[in-house]
């Protein structure tokens, strides 16, 4: 996963799946894949009128790969699946404080990979 910088009220993401080649996958995990990409804001305590940390989720994205919707990554690595947007940053919420949280689920509904990005 990854985020880019804001821009006119917009951020672009993008989250992109490899399976490993080196480690084949389990017995059951196969496309179609369904992914979920979550923008949040975390919130620290004794800010924004919270005693408590929290983590508010501002936007939510979620998609499915098909098997034909593989692409070909540089030679010698394993293909992927790739997704990226750009998403709108909601009036109230800080930019500086977002973060990405996403995962991906085979077709079975388990969970593949889960993953989240840095707040810095």
């Amino acid at each position: 996963m990854a985020h880019g910088v804001a821009f006119n009220d917009y951020v672009g993401v993008g989250i992109n799946f490899a399976p490993s080649a080196a480690k084949p996958q389990r017995k059951g995990a196969a496309a179609p894949f369904a992914f979920h990409l979550l923008r949040v804001e975390a919130i620290a305590a004794g800010t924004d009128g919270t005693v408590v940390p929290r983590h508010v989720v501002r936007n939510a994205f979620e998609g499915e790969w098909l098997p034909a919707q593989r692409q070909a990554r540089t030679p010698g690595k394993p293909w992927a699946w790739m997704e990226t947007r750009s998403m709108r940053i909601p009036e109230g919420a800080r930019a500086e404080r977002l973060h990405l949280v996403g995962w991906v689920q085979d077709a079975s509904g388990q969970i593949v990979a889960a993953a989240q990005s840095v707040c810095r």
